[in-house]
């Protein structure tokens, strides 16, 4: 009797301890609240019992070692984040996915231990791995670590602690002028961002805020310090006076874009600033972001040399400077256009120098662009992986030891990049492939098969937007973009000619259109495939049915934008586009479905602000960043506008979708 109650408790695997030091009870607790199991308790002392026994008695930094041993697995952490990374590792073995912040994976049964493996002693490769939360943008993190909306709190700690999970040491987000405009935010403002820093502090994760240099350049509603030409050393101190009660780690310095201060006048300023941020904030450092642009009067002569404005940034005295890369582009391929750049070779170059001189340089590239291109039009971009793992691999075997990731939202599966590149930033697999596949393994053999499909997506992906330059085809467009594309000369997104570019076209010209019809049919037909292989996989699991609903979208999207461009180019040739205009109107209200559909399985617990169409936010975008995908705005655009052209006496309105 007695042995067969032993056998029954051993096979109930439904709970398990965590037993950790006494001077780590409070923050363990939160961090295995945060991983999500019911069944999963934290204790500072062992009563016996199958556990996990977390002790810091390991060399190194950041280092962990997992020592197995039937019901009792030790976990022997160099400090904090050793300890909080080994467990995450132990929580993995057993089928835990820390894939979304506020949606981790569990399994059903919590062991049993023995099938835990240990392992030598595991240090990061790298020494900053982290995330900018780009609060500038109306998306997940503005709401929580900004606003601090109802709930934000305690979101803002499950960030952090995903950060950690996926073995990351570093979260920054920029700063916003509405606690300038409106001071008596101030007080309210630094209360929730001081307890969160504090938060991040005790679990070792280091915080940065960003703080933007010339108001001249200040084209969304960031925190500057400068509002006209000159330095006033009194008004700066008193805004950086704002941050000191904060205590941040770093203060990331930017000077916005497509606009440059005169060079002297840039350097003086930008070394005054960066003197005031070390004397009124104690310890901090100071990073700046090195941006793109490859336009004309963003050229400048500097020490005899013609560079990029941006890179004056890099000059400064005791500034760390990040290359920064947009959308889903690489260092080391085509850069479709981005901005006007065919390639981003100084950014890479520069980067390349720096790290074989031994200077301090990191890396700060884009899991997603958002602004009328990925996931707010939406499109489901799984090549941003691919293309995150072709730089990494490059740089870091020349040694790169600062690498923050920009992120601009996570619904749309868009938290896949952010998760992997965090994990890679610790420790890079010889494939990315194998982190996929890892993704998806307590899924079994469906999962597998999600992550061949995913992969198989990338790579498709990166024939046809990267190799064949059809990008600018999936990506949205709106009445912004279109001033500065057709008025000021400003290009961010790659371009494609308009309707009425096209209807001026000579039968060359049109005859290449042709191509790109065929090109986005043929990524379309190929992208079909995929998502028949997906359809019945997971059955209604709310991982499988986020995947499939991209993979949906991005059938549609491609479908849908080349039944448009079959229009337009009929409608040059004195053709009817009659049908293409009902394809087209049919494959919206197919699109719409899977939106509707996707929007009601949000991951984000704060409410529809995220995909509201209209909302008072303290951002210059008064919309959510999914609300253009809400109504799908960018794709009635395009069909109006071509409906507009073949219907002279058209009269329904074309969205500026700004």
């Amino acid at each position: 009797m007695i042995a067969a109650l032993l056998a029954g408790c051993i096979a109930d695997r439904s709970s398990l301890v965590v037993q950790v030091p006494e001077e780590h009870l409070e923050l363990f607790e939160s961090y295995v609240r945060h991983a999500g199991h019911p069944g999963l308790t934290v204790e500072a002392r062992s009563r016996g019992g199958a556990r996990i026994v977390l002790v810091q008695d390991e060399p190194g930094t950041e280092a962990y070692r997992i020592e197995e041993g039937g019901r009792q697995v030790i976990v022997h952490g160099s400090d904090v984040l050793g300890l909080e990374y080994g467990l995450a590792d132990v929580l993995e073995q057993l089928g835990f996915r820390f894939l979304h912040p506020t949606h981790p994976v569990v399994p059903t049964a919590l062991g049993p231990l023995s099938d835990v493996k240990g392992g030598g002693h595991v240090e990061p490769r790298m020494a900053r791995r982290g995330l900018h939360l780009h609060t500038l943008h109306p998306i997940e993190a503005e709401m929580d670590l900004w606003e601090g909306i109802e709930g934000g709190d305690e979101r803002a700690h499950q960030i952090v602690d995903w950060i950690v999970m996926n073995r990351g040491n570093y979260v920054q987000w920029p700063m916003l002028d509405d606690i300038l405009r409106f001071p008596g935010l101030a007080p309210d403002w630094q209360e929730h961002t001081a307890e969160i820093v504090s938060y991040a502090h005790a679990r070792g994760v280091d915080v940065g805020l960003g703080v933007q240099l010339f108001g001249s350049g200040n084209l969304q509603y960031a925190f500057d310090l400068v509002d006209d030409d000159e330095l006033d050393p009194v008004e700066v101190r008193r805004r950086l006076e704002l941050l000191a009660p904060v205590e941040p780690d770093v203060i990331s310095l930017s000077f916005g874009e497509f606009s440059g201060e005169d060079p002297q006048h840039f350097i003086d300023t930008g070394n005054e600033a960066v003197r005031l941020m070390h004397e009124v904030i104690d310890g901090s450092e100071v990073v700046t972001t090195v941006h793109v642009g490859n336009y004309d009067d963003l050229r400048i002569e500097w020490n005899g040399k013609e560079i990029l404005y941006y890179f004056l940034g890099a000059e400064l005295d005791d500034v760390t400077p990040w290359i920064h890369t947009v959308m889903f582009y690489d260092l080391y391929e085509d850069a479709g256009g981005a901005y006007l750049h065919d390639e981003f070779d100084e950014h890479r170059d520069y980067i390349e120098e720096r790290l074989a001189a031994g200077q301090p340089v990191g890396y700060h590239p884009e899991s997603a662009y958002w602004v009328a291109f990925d996931d707010s039009v939406p499109n489901y971009f799984p090549l941003y992986q691919r293309t995150r793992f072709t730089d990494l691999q490059r740089l870091m075997d020349q040694g790169l030891q600062d690498h923050v990731m920009f992120s601009s939202g996570w619904e749309w599966g868009y938290w896949q990049t952010d998760q992997q590149v965090l994990r890679w930033n610790h420790t890079l697999p010889d494939d990315w492939t194998t982190s996929v596949a890892w993704t998806w393994a307590p899924w079994g053999d469906d999962g597998a098969e999600l992550a061949a499909i995913q992969v198989a997506l990338a790579d498709l992906q990166h024939e046809k937007l990267i190799g064949d330059r059809l990008t600018a085809w999936l990506a949205g467009r709106d009445a912004i973009i279109d001033l500065g594309d057709n008025t000021l000369g400003i290009l961010s997104q790659p371009d494609r000619p308009q309707v009425n570019e096209i209807l001026r076209m000579d039968a060359s010209q049109l005859a290449e259109l042709d191509a790109v019809v065929a090109g986005l049919t043929d990524l379309a037909d190929r992208t079909q495939e995929l998502a028949d292989r997906a359809a019945d996989l997971g059955g209604t699991d709310p991982w499988f049915e986020e995947a499939r609903d991209g993979i949906a979208i991005d059938v549609l999207r491609a479908r849908f934008a080349a039944t448009v461009l079959k229009g337009t180019v009929a409608l040059a040739r004195g053709q009817d586009p009659s049908d293409d205009l009902v394809n087209a109107t049919a494959q919206i209200g197919f699109a719409q479905e899977v939106v509707d559909r996707r929007h009601q399985a949000l991951h984000w617990t704060g409410g529809d602000r995220i995909v509201a169409p209209s909302d008072d936010n303290a951002t210059i975008y008064r919309y959510g960043y999914l609300g253009k995908v809400t109504e799908l705005c960018y794709w009635q655009r395009e069909r109006i506008l071509l409906q507009n052209a073949a219907t002279p006496d058209a009269t329904e309105q074309v969205p500026p979708c700004t």
